[in-house]
């Protein structure tokens, strides 16, 4: 959800999660792992019925990343004294999902990598 920023159906979070399972299986995983979540995390995620989405406020390191390189990429703007510092410098030097293996984090990592 924070990856691709909109809402995913149940249907396609569960196939992504377990790609080689059964429909069957995937949707009683998903809400499994659902209700499994810890107050704080459950509270991040608007779950309803059809879809999952990230809840209203919730801040994604990723976003903000793209975000400071679009700043830093425009040419007739000096960039602010925040958008220079070294937690910035470091938030566009972390990897993404670092060490996970999983088929989509792998293609997701892919993606965001220049």
């Amino acid at each position: 959800m924070a990856l691709r920023n909109r809402t995913l159906t149940r249907a396609a979070t569960a196939g992504t999660l377990w790609p080689e399972a059964s429909e069957a299986h995937v949707h009683a995983s998903l809400r499994s792992g659902l209700a499994r979540l810890h107050k704080f995390t459950r509270e991040a995620i608007d779950v309803d019925f059809l879809d999952l989405r990230l809840a209203e406020g919730v801040a994604v390191d990723i976003r903000d990343s793209r975000a400071l390189a679009h700043r830093l990429l425009i040419i007739d703007t000096l960039p602010s004294e925040a958008d220079m510092s070294a937690e910035a410098i470091a938030a566009l030097s972390s990897d993404l999902l670092p060490d996970r293996h999983d088929e989509w984090a792998v293609i997701q990592a892919e993606i965001a990598s220049p």
